[in-house]
């Protein structure tokens, strides 16, 4: 009873507290309009609420203004029409790029009677590669595979031949496995300035990294109390985020860039702050355009509001940290130097030179690395702990890891057909050690003398290699007429567009040059239209930039005196989805062609 009557006063008092504040705000409009009955303002602003709120939710729940009526046209019968049909014919073209046509593949949908011996399956094998038309060991592909090093490929096979088998589940049984795990998340927390009470892990990619640490932020945010937490992160960063805010019901709050710089803009980033924030998002440098976002800017933002703040070294993450020694000091302090700083993403089968599969997710401390981690204590099958996404992981990447890690280093070595020496062995004030002091300096100079393969340097030096590289590319780019570079590239990505043609069209050309044999697969990129290049180890190989160069220039000479062309083919269609406000029905085109990439067609259906 008391808890009835103590609910009755407080309705009284919400309902007092709203009709003194109503009052207050109808007197001036009472002066105005000295007609204006109380009853009727109160009803004209309990309206004016609920038109605002439905508002809200038709321009915010589920795109825009535009979409809504996007889907409201072809919900009529004669329009919903048209649409099935432009989709289906959407639909067959997404299946014919990844089978073709002609339908002559018989794939093998059944297990063989027999066993095959080796070198059937291998002759398969040999054949089905047969199918692969761009030459990206020549660097044709814009990033993809970085390492251009055969010792290394040979030194990956024979850690491989050892490793295969091996799960680091089971630490027991594998304790090599755990001891390499832990020391190469070791090295790369000393490469990001990590303290001693740094951590982290290894995981399957960029991806996981982030799924993790936004798995990590709000499992802290749940502990505050905060039942459906969001990110707050740029236009521009990987879509990684927008995975992770599906998989754990989060909202992402997209902030826009600089359409000069393509950095975040980080007066809206901190005015998208809000209560149920968990986490802050900047890009080192960024997938799209190569942009460094201002990480201590943000890193401040944190600091004073409390929040985590990752940043997005995927990419980069085996250049950035080397760019200071390899003498290039124009980009903003990154990594745990900053105290605002909270976790970082780092790919080391990008730059750093590991085969597919393997990334490392940092922490500043164990706290946040703790909330990353999944523990099932009362399964019957005894208490079940994993550090990321995958129970069992090929224990094989690790090695392979630590392998590249360990081969690469970060200075030069010397290869002496049976010894292999570096300039940390050579006696302080020596000869030889003034040399190759001498040699770390001038390292342009001496690769002239000395022609060394990339397989005989360190991160520092295929940083140097790589980041000139993509330098010299976007200030040759930006000499060439209707090309135009986007932000300012410092690292490794080169984004441009065309303000006089379609730049799709341009891609589509480069991606198809029988006469030179220079096909080209660049990276596309939408809102704005623009293509990239990711520059690799095999791209800073002598003539292949400049032949990118050339081909650029040549094609763009070409399309600058047909302006006005309308695309075709695959330029065609990049510039349509742009256009397709339900952004759905886009989604559902991506998704078809996940299909027909699991897709096994006979040739004999129709």
């Amino acid at each position: 009873m008391p808890d009835v009557i103590f609910s009755l006063k407080l309705v009284q008092h919400l309902r007092d507290g709203f009709k003194q504040l109503t009052s207050q705000a109808f007197l001036p409009f009472k002066r105005l309009y000295p007609g204006l009955n109380y009853n009727h303002f109160l009803v004209a602003v309990l309206f004016t609420i609920v038109i605002a709120e439905f508002l809200c939710k038709f321009f915010s729940l589920n795109g825009s203004f535009k979409s809504k009526v996007f889907k409201i046209v072809t919900s009529l019968p004669f329009a919903d029409r048209i649409l099935h049909k432009e989709l289906d014919s959407a639909r067959k073209n997404v299946f014919e790029a990844v089978h073709g046509k002609k339908k002559q593949t018989k794939y093998t949908t059944e297990l063989p009677e027999i066993g095959l011996n080796k070198n059937d399956v291998l002759k398969i094998i040999t054949n089905y590669r047969k199918t692969q038309e761009l030459d990206w060991k020549k660097g044709f592909a814009s990033g993809t595979v970085y390492a251009n090093d055969p010792e290394l490929e040979k030194l990956m096979v024979e850690v491989f031949k050892d490793s295969m088998w091996s799960n680091p589940l089971h630490p027991d049984i594998f304790p090599d496995l755990r001891r390499m795990e832990a020391e190469t998340v070791r090295m790369v927390l000393n490469m990001y300035h990590g303290d001693k009470n740094s951590c982290g892990t290894m995981t399957s990619g960029g991806t996981e990294s982030i799924i993790m640490a936004c798995r990590s932020f709000k499992e802290r945010a749940k502990q505050a109390g905060i039942a459906r937490p969001n990110i707050i992160a740029a236009d521009s960063a990987h879509a990684a985020f927008d995975k992770a805010a599906d998989y754990f019901e989060m909202d992402l709050i997209h902030v826009p860039v600089d359409e000069t710089t393509r950095k975040v803009n980080l007066k809206r980033m901190e005015e998208a702050i809000n209560s149920s924030t968990c986490m802050l998002v900047a890009s080192a440098p960024s997938f799209a355009h190569g942009a460094i976002d201002p990480v201590p800017e943000i890193a401040e933002l944190g600091l004073r509001y409390n929040i985590p703040v990752h940043v997005d070294c995927c990419l980069g993450g085996f250049l950035l940290p080397f760019m200071e020694k390899a003498d290039f000091r124009d980009i903003p302090i990154f990594d745990f130097r900053l105290p605002g700083v909270t976790s970082i993403s780092c790919d080391t089968h990008k730059y750093g030179f590991a085969p597919k599969g393997t990334s490392v997710i940092m922490y500043r401390d164990d706290g946040f690395r703790q909330k990353q981690f999944f523990c099932a204590p009362n399964w019957t099958g005894g208490v079940y702990a994993s550090p990321t996404i995958a129970g069992s992981r090929p224990g094989a990447l690790i090695a392979l890891t630590w392998a590249s890690l360990m081969y690469h280093g970060l200075k030069v070595t010397i290869n002496t057909c049976d010894n292999d020496w570096s300039i940390d062995e050579l006696k302080e004030g020596s000869a030889l050690h003034r040399w190759w002091s001498v040699i770390r300096v001038h390292s342009e100079r001496i690769s002239l003398l000395m022609n060394p393969e990339p397989s005989l340097v360190g991160y520092v030096d295929s940083t140097t290699r790589i980041v000139k590289t993509a330098r010299m590319i976007a200030r040759e780019l930006a000499k060439i007429p209707g090309i135009r570079v986007m932000g300012d590239p410092k690292v490794c990505v080169v984004a441009f567009t065309s303000d006089e043609f379609d730049i799709y069209q341009l891609s589509q050309e480069m991606s198809h040059r029988p006469a030179s044999g220079t096909n080209w697969s660049l990276n596309v990129l939408q809102f704005p239209s623009s293509i990239h290049l990711c520059v690799t180890d095999r791209h800073t190989e002598s003539g292949r930039a400049e032949s990118f160069i050339q081909d650029v220039r040549e094609i763009a000479e070409k399309l600058m005196k047909t302006k006005g062309a309308k695309s075709t083919g695959m330029a065609a269609v990049y510039g349509m989805s742009q256009l397709i406000p339900d952004r759905a029905i886009v989604g559902s085109l991506a998704k078809h062609f996940l299909v027909a990439c699991y897709a096994t067609p006979d040739p004999s259906d129709s």
